[in-house]
């Protein structure tokens, strides 16, 4: 639609199967829109800063929207293609990339607490070999069976991959 064409939205599709190239399992009919920035996702949601610092446990799940949807623009800003997964009703997974013919799983979370059930659903389903999980935690790194999950706090996105 014209809102994509002026870039003023982007679409994610969905897949269920998280395989080399993702595009190819891409449901097109099935996705989620996102805000080309974040500023303005606040400004049409009326949602101020003081609501951003008091961290108010009502503005939670906007909170949340609002981290995937910063998230997502720094994904695009490093040409990175993401998709999003999800399995039925059960279990659904922020962001799918793909880098060096791997699919890379990465969950956004607001909180400090940054365990994510369907990011562990995920990467016991399809082993990947590394994920992200985005927070305001600091710096770490975890293992799961087969994966290596490097939890990085938000405003070091633009690092990723090195």
């Amino acid at each position: 639609g014209w809102l994509v064409d002026a870039g003023l939205i982007h679409l994610v599709n969905k897949v269920e199967n998280a395989q080399i190239p993702l595009s190819v399992h891409a449901d097109s009919s099935y996705y989620k829109v996102y805000f080309c920035d974040t500023g303005l996702l606040c400004r049409k949601a009326n949602f101020s800063l003081r609501s951003i610092l008091e961290r108010s446990p009502s503005t939670g799940g906007f909170r949340g929207s609002l981290t995937e949807n910063y998230l997502l623009n720094e994904l695009l800003a490093l040409d990175y293609a993401p998709y999003f997964w999800r399995s039925g009703n059960t279990a659904e997974l922020d962001f799918l990339i793909e880098e060096a013919g791997s699919v890379i799983p990465i969950e956004a979370k607001t909180h400090l607490n940054t365990q994510a059930k369907s990011y562990r659903t995920f990467i016991r389903q399809f082993r990947p070999r590394i994920g992200y999980k985005f927070s305001l935690s600091n710096c770490g790194v975890s293992t799961d069976g087969e994966t290596t999950t490097y939890s990085v706090p938000l405003f070091m996105i633009w690092r990723m991959g090195e």
